[in-house]
């Protein structure tokens, strides 16, 4: 089952939760990392640096209050992001 992030729109729901928007490359790359992608894999997939997607994590992460990828994930449903 594959997951995947509702539009841009949709995903600035976190807004009514008190937390800034998503950007659409935030998203994609927390669509990658909830379907087992690592950032190696990520930075490979999208040709960009591995460096880059750690800290577009980091950054979603913080966004979305998420600790880790597991806290991501949960955090990502809790807010309808993924379905």
């Amino acid at each position: 089952m594959s997951v995947e992030i509702l539009t841009a729109a949709d995903a600035n729901v976190g807004l009514l939760h008190g937390l800034p928007p998503l950007t659409e490359h935030e998203e994609e790359i927390l669509v990658l990392e909830a379907n087992g992608y690592t950032a190696p894999a990520t930075a490979k997939f999208l040709n960009v640096s591995a460096t880059s997607v750690d800290a577009d994590l980091r950054r979603a992460h913080d966004k979305i209050g998420a600790v880790d990828r597991m806290d991501a994930l949960g955090a990502c449903m809790r807010l309808h992001l993924l379905y």
